[in-house]
């Protein structure tokens, strides 16, 4: 990298313009709310994981790591994912970016955590690549289109195209609703929707099945922080049997046509398909005019997806839509993290990766 630029660490006098940075060029809406949440009150770091790129005065690239705390059983260890890299157009292939990853690789190596996890966009992927990263593969993501018109899939213009996009969305609509008819689902269970989210419940939940693979650890201090997303809408639907909790989805909608289903719990052996089913069909009937709902992941079961009407991302139709999701990570303790976790953590049949694992829409 040019002698004439200089990356370091975020100081609190840098909060104006890095907060028009990331309004200008990482196009993040509330910069102030949205930096303050996702970096300044970060839990489980004493520091803000955010790098600066500058050229004299400006600032022209930017780098921010998210803690995880990742738990396989009953062991955890903290993890970081490194997110919204951005290097102004006008000064790439400076080697800013690597020199961005290589400031917090530098650090993170002398402290805590034991590595870094991510979805790299492709431009990124290359550069982790030769920076130590392995690739894991990539994560299924599942569409269900309820309102093909509003995702500008079929290329026609005018009238007719009006006339075809209204017959599209009138055939999706009925076999969704077909779908939804016979999905399975179950009387004796009781769904409520929760606007505040209920994360103790929630975190209860995960407790009673705890994978034995690496993931996001479901505890109060991370769903509190983590759902807290000054720019998203978060909802938890609880199923309760009797007045006991027995399961929890909770949707996230950042834009208007798209609704995720980003966490479900709990995660492991104890999940029914009978509950699952229930909350499935509450979220698609309280959200039957959002245009998308999308899951990624082991978020829900697929064959559950299926019956209500998800299709993979690699369907052709879905191209202008839809985006693979490459997934990655890197050890920063040469090696050790495997006397915390089992097994290889470059091993992707250690993980067990949900929407929630990933920092990416």
């Amino acid at each position: 990298m040019g002698e004439e630029y200089t990356v370091r660490w975020f100081q609190p006098g840098d909060a104006d313009e890095v907060h028009r940075f990331v309004a200008s060029e990482l196009h993040r809406k509330n910069p102030t709310e949205w930096f303050d949440w996702k970096y300044v009150d970060a839990p489980y770091l004493s520091h803000v994981p955010f790098t600066l790129a500058e050229h004299g005065d400006e600032i022209v690239g930017v780098h921010g790591y998210a803690p995880a705390p990742l738990r396989a059983g009953d062991r955890v260890r903290l993890a970081l994912q490194p997110v919204d890299a951005f290097v102004d157009p006008s000064h790439r292939q400076q080697g800013i970016f690597t020199a961005l990853v290589r400031q917090g690789l530098d650090r993170y190596r002398e402290e805590s955590p034991a590595l870094f996890f991510n979805t790299p966009t492709d431009g990124a992927l290359r550069v982790h690549r030769k920076l130590g990263w392995e690739l894991l593969g990539d994560l299924a993501v599942y569409y269900r289109v309820q309102r093909p018109s509003a995702l500008d899939v079929l290329d026609v213009d005018g009238a007719p195209g009006q006339l075809i996009d209204h017959a599209y969305d009138a055939v999706a609509r009925g076999s969704l609703a077909v779908l939804d008819a016979t999905a399975p689902s179950a009387s004796e269970i009781d769904v409520t929707r929760h606007e505040e989210l209920p994360v103790e419940t929630l975190a209860s939940l995960y407790e009673t099945s705890v994978p034995d693979r690496l993931h996001i650890c479901r505890e109060p201090r991370y769903y509190e922080w983590w759902l807290d997303d000054p720019n998203a809408d978060y909802a938890a639907y609880v199923a309760r049997v009797d007045g006991t909790p027995v399961g929890a989805v909770v949707t996230r909608q950042a834009t208007r046509n798209v609704l995720q289903i980003r966490d479900a719990v709990p995660l492991g052996s104890a999940r029914s398909r009978s509950v699952f089913g229930t909350l499935l069909a509450a979220v698609v009937t309280d959200n039957a005019d959002v245009p998308v709902v999308k899951t990624a992941g082991a978020t829900l079961p697929g064959g559950l997806l299926k019956r209500f009407g998800f299709v993979r991302d690699s369907l052709p139709v879905l191209e202008s839509v839809s985006s693979s999701f490459y997934v990655a990570c890197r050890s920063l303790d040469d090696g050790r993290s495997e006397e915390v976790f089992p097994g290889d953590a470059t091993d992707r049949s250690n993980w067990r990766f949900t929407f929630l694992e990933m920092n990416r829409d």
